[in-house]
């Protein structure tokens, strides 16, 4: 019994030592992130890519240039999104004209998010010209050439210490980012919407007292994407030859954002308005989030005419001049 308990054991042995593998080759490549470099951004409109400067300019087509090195491209790798954020100092939690705007691409198309849902406001969007942005692959340098032609709001903040952000991120087909941050400045930009009455008649003595042209202001409406002052000019009185015959210290224009003369007016002195000492204070035009509107203070003014006792009878006219400035 026990020598074929041993042959049998022996015999179990020889088929286990007589099996065979089959291998199986496996190869992996770990991809690099994507990177992005050379953002320029450029006045030009169309997509032109000519004159490169420092400053967002609001409603004023520009071009933002960059390029996405894709060192995978050749081994079938690509890049599935791009978002391109501008934004002023930190981001804020939702987008608004003024402040926050975002714009996507998804692969195939572009979109925007600046907050404006309001078709009533569509004059205050940031803009996308769809036509001329592109984004186009140079598989022979291994990067995606992207032109993002846009328009920044008129109400996009203003700024000269480079506060403007432009946060640039691109995404792979293995879920891989690169992600840059440029800073730009912002120009002033003033529109001056209204003025209302636009034209104003006071019949008044040559007395050297201060009258009031009309008991109601002068209402000025304006866009401007700074807190700004105002700066007047006026080049004189002229008859109704249109001869210059007055100065403005023989017939002198103050300026008061209340109806009483007190001596805290302000007195136009000069034909040129950018020469001219500032007068008061605004808010810029800011977007209100939660209403979805744009918010700003305007200016009213009331006006005072001072005739010397030198000033003969007749009628005259002159222009007052009124510019916005920071």
């Amino acid at each position: 019994m026990k020598k074929v308990v041993v042959f049998a054991s022996l015999a179990l042995l020889m088929i286990l030592t007589s099996f065979y593998a089959i291998d199986l080759i496996i190869n992996v490549q770990v991809s690099s992130p994507p990177s992005i470099q050379n953002v320029t951004l450029y006045s030009d409109d169309n997509g032109g890519t000519t004159t490169s400067v420092n400053s967002l300019t609001p409603n004023d087509e520009m071009t933002l240039y960059f390029e996405i090195y894709d060192a995978d491209i050749a081994d079938g790798d690509s890049i599935t999104s791009i978002t391109v954020e501008f934004y002023y100092q930190t981001k804020p939690q939702s987008t608004s004209p003024d402040l926050y705007v975002k714009y996507t691409w998804d692969g195939t198309s572009w979109s925007l998010d600046d907050g404006v849902t309001n078709s009533e406001y569509a004059d205050y969007k940031w803009g996308l010209d769809t036509e001329n942005t592109s984004v186009t692959v140079d598989t022979i340098n291994s990067i995606y050439v992207v032109k993002l032609v846009f328009t920044p709001s008129k109400i996009a903040v203003y700024n000269d210490t480079s506060s403007w952000n432009i946060e640039i991120k691109a995404v792979d087909s293995t879920n891989q980012e690169g992600t840059t941050t440029v800073s730009y400045n912002c120009a002033f930009y003033v529109e001056y919407v209204s003025i209302n009455p636009s034209s104003v008649s006071i019949l008044i003595a040559p007395d050297g007292q201060a009258h009031l042209i009309s008991d109601s202001p002068v209402t000025i409406t304006i866009i401007s994407n700074a807190n700004y002052s105002l700066k007047m000019g006026s080049p004189g009185w002229y008859n109704e030859t249109n001869d210059l015959v007055y100065d403005l210290t023989e017939i002198s224009i103050y300026v008061d954002d209340d109806d009483l003369f007190n001596g805290d007016e302000y007195q136009v002195t000069v034909s040129d308005p950018t020469l001219a000492s500032p007068f008061g204070s605004y808010t810029r035009t800011y977007w209100d989030t939660v209403n979805g509107a744009p918010v700003s203070s305007q200016p009213s003014l009331y006006i005072f005419i001072v005739a010397s006792t030198s000033v003969q009878p007749g009628k005259y006219h002159t222009t007052l001049s009124i510019i916005a400035s920071v």
